[in-house]
């Protein structure tokens, strides 16, 4: 075990030093393939890359039978004095194993001026958390950061009580209560944590019609929900509750807001662009999707 904990630690420097957000692995190839944003940087041809991928389910408390299952799970590591927070997904069929490392935090961002926005989506985004109640959604496609904005937003209101229920948790805020929790298990979760009053309560991804029900039953019980979705833009977002049962009715009466973001690459060079729409904005949008 000892040679892989060095191998992973200088994977884990060179990925730093690149600023590598995925790191494919591919056990059956003997393959890890360095990625940015979506962009293939470097690939690794390398024979321990199998010991590597049973490593990796190992330190994310993952089965290490997971044949047929699709399974996530987190864990932190040091590089430089630096903690660095790291997802990996495993999915195993009959013919492949792969599997995503993603470094969560490779660009470390604690408040909404760190993403690099725009002043008035900034001021769109703190005056949508002074809201008492309603949902608010951060969306956007895989990879666009749109957790990454969620947290730091968040993680600016020192003065709320803000409980999280995410699958896996997966970056650490000290300010935050932040509780892992199945999707199973969801709905009891939420019910416990509006006894203890929330400022603010977050669910990490809104997948299921049931999972979105369960936030609007909490936006209309007097609460602010703070949510992900993945859509591709402000229409599909609506396009979307919609697909997952939430009435017009519903729409009208618990939307506060509206963050998308993208990214945007020419070249080596990366952009983030930011849209947010607030209550008002959103309703003249709903009755046209």
């Amino acid at each position: 075990m000892k040679h892989l904990d060095i191998y992973f630690d200088q994977l884990m420097e060179k990925a730093v030093r690149l600023k590598i957000t995925d790191l494919h692995i591919d056990p059956i190839g003997k393959t890890i393939i360095l990625r940015k944003h979506k962009h293939k940087v470097e690939t690794i041809k390398e024979d321990r890359v199998p010991l590597m991928y049973d490593y990796l389910k190992y330190k994310s408390n993952i089965f290490l039978e997971s044949f047929g299952t699709l399974q996530t799970g987190s864990f932190q590591y040091n590089v430089n004095m630096l903690t660095y927070y790291l997802r990996f997904a495993v999915l195993e069929t009959y013919a492949r194993k792969h599997g995503v490392l993603r470094i969560l935090n490779i660009i470390p961002i604690n408040n909404l001026t760190a993403c690099g926005m725009p002043l008035d989506i900034k001021d769109k985004i703190r005056t949508m958390f002074k809201e008492s109640h309603g949902l608010i959604i951060f969306c956007g496609k895989t990879g666009a950061g749109k957790s990454t904005t969620m947290f730091a937003g968040l993680n600016e209101l020192k003065d709320k009580e803000i409980f999280t229920l995410e699958n896996p948790v997966e970056k650490y805020m000290p300010d935050l209560v932040q509780i892992e929790c199945k999707d199973d298990d969801l709905n009891d979760h939420i019910s416990q944590l509006l006894r203890h009053d929330p400022d603010i309560l977050v669910i990490g991804e809104i997948r299921t019609s049931l999972e979105l029900q369960q936030a609007i039953r909490a936006s209309l019980s007097g609460h602010l929900l703070v949510t992900t979705l993945h859509a591709g833009s402000f229409q599909e977002v609506l396009l979307r509750l919609k697909e997952l049962s939430i009435s017009t009715f519903e729409l009208r009466n618990v939307l506060k807001g509206i963050v998308f973001q993208k990214i945007n690459t020419h070249d080596t060079k990366i952009e983030f662009h930011f849209e947010a729409k607030n209550e008002h904005e959103i309703k003249g949008m709903i009755d046209y999707v």
